[in-house]
């Protein structure tokens, strides 16, 4: 029996216990975020290139690029929502993590970046 290292640093014959278990929960696919979601992600970000909670809180000289879109509404409470851009942000990991399964936080932002984001955008172009 050959030992290798499992992707979370174990040694082990084939995977460790927990990496098999956490695969077989989560399936990026079945969870709603196949290909056309992350075409849909990559041209959302383009359009937000900033996370939109950041701009919010930190303005765009604080903000952190947006690694990652983020559905206001989770795909399997809402998956008539999955591919509405009214139901997502462009955040950075740390935002993320902050507002993950805070709805009313989400919408907080999405209204804000709505009114505000392009504002703010437009101020720090006009600084330079």
């Amino acid at each position: 029996m050959s030992s290798k290292l499992c992707r979370c640093g174990r040694i082990v014959s084939d995977r460790c216990d927990r990496c098999q278990k956490r695969t077989e929960k989560r399936s990026v696919s079945a969870e709603g975020h196949g290909y056309d979601h992350r075409i849909a992600s990559e041209r959302y970000r383009k359009c937000f290139p900033l996370c939109e909670r950041c701009v919010m809180l930190y303005g765009t000289i604080g903000a952190s690029p947006a690694r990652s879109m983020h559905h206001i509404e989770s795909i399997k409470d809402a998956p008539e929502k999955r591919m509405d851009p009214s139901n997502w942000l462009a955040v950075c990991e740390p935002c993320h993590e902050a507002i993950e399964g805070k709805p009313i936080d989400g919408m907080i932002v999405k209204r804000w970046s709505e009114e505000n984001y392009w504002l703010a955008m437009e101020v720090t172009d006009d600084r330079n």
